[in-house]
């Protein structure tokens, strides 16, 4: 009997270490290769640091930056934990990628980009933003018409705050834009940001003009409802304004109007002012002669006009000018607004 105890005792002793060394001994596990989260961090991080922040067309909302950033953060967390291991590795690289894709997918967009004729940002110069390369030249008014004409449009402050992100009109100054029959298309809108200096008693100031009555006009008369006439193809002219909408100086707007052969609308700060359904249908006139565009005044410099009677140019800040070959939809409109809107 005591040498079977002493026996089960030996082989005890035997076996014990063994316990122990297998208990203190873990698993070994293996280390997550983070290559490729590391690598996606870093495009994810160029992303958002490439992406401007706003409202307007190409910016991002700053829920949509917001949203990246957390996924840049929480993706942060796992390539940094030591502990993680590669299936937490994996997902978290397809999870920021995905956080990419949605961020890409939320970029402001034109309204009705396959319709934009023309998109004068007036960021300081004429250029077109549009892509149809209707960019105009800055040039002052004549001193024939204008005595106290000097400067081309001046850079100046926009509505949001921003230094020189506008154009300040005054004394004959204008954009001067080549012809293109494409600002005169048989359904037009017009959107541009307006802020007048005053309203000029016994005077219209001009906005845009493609040769005046023979073709277009759009303009602020001393009453302070935007106006606008086109020309028709039975020779005859069709003139609306903004009623009962009457913009105060020192103060910026978003004007709309939208005419096609059927209906006219004017919109302010995304509101519909009023709306007139015409009896028969009718087709703006084609223009002849071929006038250059012009932006803040009535005709280009070089073409003669009475700078005495009832007509004179623009005296106020301009922003974002559009042109459509279309008319925008009240929602288009509404849009429009929302991503200008400077509140």
């Amino acid at each position: 009997m005591k040498k079977n105890v002493l026996k089960y005792v030996m082989l005890l002793m035997l076996v014990l270490p063994l316990g122990f060394i297998a208990c203190d001994k873990e698993p070994e596990v293996e280390e997550a290769d983070k290559t490729a989260l590391t690598a996606k961090i870093t495009e994810a991080e160029g992303v958002f640091s490439a992406a401007d922040v706003g409202k307007l067309a190409g910016q991002y909302p700053q829920t949509a930056a917001d949203a990246l950033q957390n996924a840049i953060d929480a993706a942060k967390l796992i390539n940094d934990d030591t502990e993680a291991i590669q299936a937490q590795v994996d997902a978290t690289v397809s999870n920021l990628q995905l956080a990419m894709t949605d961020f890409a997918a939320l970029v402001n967009v034109e309204v009705s980009a396959a319709n934009l004729v023309a998109y004068w940002k007036m960021d300081g110069d004429g250029a077109d933003a549009s892509g149809n390369s209707h960019d105009g030249v800055l040039k002052p008014g004549t001193v024939a018409r204008f005595p106290d004409a000097v400067n081309p449009p001046m850079a100046t402050t926009d509505r949001y705050g921003v230094a020189d992100m506008a154009l300040h009109f005054a004394h004959g100054s204008n954009i001067e834009v080549p012809f293109s029959a494409d600002f005169n298309p048989d359904q037009m809108s017009i959107s541009v940001w307006l802020n007048a200096d005053s309203l000029i008693a016994g005077s219209t100031q001009y906005l845009m003009s493609l040769d005046i009555w023979n073709t277009w006009k759009f303009e602020l008369p001393d009453h302070g409802k935007p106006f606008l006439t086109r020309k028709l193809s039975d020779e005859s002219h069709l003139n609306y304004d903004a009623n009962p909408v009457v913009l105060d100086p020192l103060k910026w707007y978003q004007v709309v109007v939208t005419t096609d052969q059927t209906t006219w609308a004017f919109y302010v700060n995304g509101v519909l002012a009023v709306e007139w359904t015409l009896e028969t249908a009718l087709t703006p006139i084609a223009a002849d002669p071929l006038v250059n565009f012009v932006i803040g005044s009535f005709k280009p410099n070089d073409l003669e006009w009475d700078k005495d009677g009832w007509f004179t140019s623009f005296y106020g800040s301009m922003d974002d000018a559009r042109i459509y070959n279309k008319a925008l939809t009240a929602a288009e409109v509404t849009a429009l607004w929302t991503m200008e809107d400077p509140e």
